[in-house]
């Protein structure tokens, strides 16, 4: 018996090859999920529903490409911390907001800084993925 979440079961094992047959780049497809994570799931959907939506389908997708697992999982989670900052949802910051009585226009005002480092943080990670393997690379030596 299959099981309801393999990939056969739900036709995920073509979409990678649909994709690898169009040319499509492993960056360019990580730059184009990564922007729809963060701009679009990120603004309405918290941490959780983010990845139970995207992951069955961009994941599989991923490993078609030839993406690196790791480095994959690495900037979703880093793309998915950005969509928490990010009004209208926001969660962290209604979260810093209760626990410290600071009004939301002033946190929001006040993650400016972090929000633009986590971004290049994010373009770095995209740019070149060899930072997220750099280190367990090391234990493997």
């Amino acid at each position: 018996m299959r099981s309801f979440f393999s990939d056969e079961a739900i036709g995920l094992s073509s979409i990678g090859a649909e994709f690898s047959g169009v040319g499509i780049k492993a960056l360019s497809f990580q730059r184009c999920f990564s922007a729809f994570a963060r701009l679009m799931m990120g603004i309405f959907l918290d941490q959780l529903a983010i990845l139970s939506l995207a992951m069955p389908l961009a994941f599989p997708t991923a490993l078609a490409l030839d993406y690196d697992p790791v480095s994959f999982g690495i900037v979703v989670t880093n793309t998915v911390e950005i969509g928490l900052l990010t009004p209208p949802l926001g969660l962290k910051v209604y979260v810093a907001a209760a626990q410290t009585g600071v009004p939301l226009c002033k946190i929001f005002r006040g993650i400016l800084p972090f929000l633009a480092m986590e971004m290049l943080i994010l373009l770095l990670l995209l740019c070149f993925p060899q930072i997220t393997l750099w280190l367990p690379s090391l234990m493997l030596r």
